[in-house]
């Protein structure tokens, strides 16, 4: 916001054209890639909800306040997805779990491969980092032609890797009953911001995070796994 003059809706649009690309980027990552970019990205999509929020307290248009919505959920859904991919990576119906491996094997690869890369490029090793190019440009074929070859085999696979959409507000509205709410929210370094939605409206509230957010939630989901053993003098 400070590099274009204290214009959010100007900062937001900026933000935009760097999300873009962040995502292009992981789409051609390995696995391990992609847990490596959620770490890289969240600082990028922490400014682009707290911009949007700014944006929509100060011009009142909903359409910023539905994006910080959306990239909050993004964010999320994404990196949830990455963990779960990883933890179902070898049980798919019609998949034999061999294939399932070599394309694991060839992602661990790529990813070696592109760190090789990174390193020659830095070291202004031209011939190397040409010669890594070809490599990483023949792995990702065989990548991409085993991963179709696994979409075809499998609908569970396809699902789960490839057709994972993060619903509109407008979708989710409709599928709230008129007495339902929902409320989320999305924790930046210094900030949470707090999504209320109705089928008629969403509001939002921005928080100072001056409290141990992570230490409560820790301790809860302690509590929770450590239930049926507590007593009740322990749960207050």
């Amino acid at each position: 916001i400070r590099k274009t003059g204290g214009n959010p809706q100007a900062a937001a649009g900026l933000l935009e054209t760097a999300l873009q690309l962040s995502n292009r980027l992981r789409l051609r990552l390995s696995e391990d890639g992609r847990t490596q970019w959620a770490e890289a990205a969240f600082a990028l999509y922490a400014s682009a909800v707290e911009t949007n929020f700014q944006a929509w307290k100060q011009t009142a248009k909903i359409s910023y306040l539905e994006r910080a919505f959306q990239l909050s959920e993004q964010y999320k859904g994404q990196t949830l997805l990455d963990a779960i991919r990883q933890t179902q990576a070898l049980s798919f119906n019609g998949i034999p779990v061999q294939r399932l491996i070599d394309k694991r094997d060839l992602e661990s690869e790529l990813s070696m491969l592109e760190k090789q890369q990174w390193v020659a490029a830095q070291q202004g090793l031209s011939e190397r980092e040409a010669e890594l190019n070809r490599r990483i440009f023949d792995l990702r074929q065989q990548i991409e032609k085993l991963r179709k070859q696994l979409v075809d085999a499998s609908p569970e696979y396809a699902r789960l890797f490839e057709y994972a959409r993060t619903p509109s507000v407008s979708a989710l509205r409709r599928a709230l009953d008129p007495d339902q709410g929902l409320i989320e929210y999305f924790t930046s370094d210094s900030l949470v911001f707090v999504f209320v939605m109705t089928p008629d409206t969403l509001l939002g509230v921005q928080m100072k995070k001056d409290y141990p957010l992570e230490a409560w939630v820790a301790d809860f989901r302690e509590m929770i796994k450590a239930y049926p053993m507590l007593s009740g003098a322990e749960l207050t």
